[in-house]
């Protein structure tokens, strides 16, 4: 299912709930605020893997240094 784009992170959050995927395909090609994105995302990290949940990430904005930090 395809969420669209320009989806929040809170978006994702609630249909890990609602949809119960085995897979999260995520791809960001654009940040406004790293630090927020990390700590929204640390927090999806968090839901997916309680949930059993891969996330796949991808996508222009995710350099190397912001994926080590993820």
């Amino acid at each position: 299912i395809n969420l669209g784009p320009n989806t929040p992170v809170s978006a994702f959050r609630s249909a890990l709930f609602e949809l119960k995927p085995r897979i999260l395909w995520l791809c960001v090609t654009h940040l406004l605020n790293e630090a927020e994105f990390l700590e929204q995302y640390t927090e999806l990290y968090e839901q997916a893997t309680n949930n059993n949940v891969s996330i796949v990430i991808g996508g222009r904005a995710i350099s190397d240094t912001l994926r080590r930090q993820m």
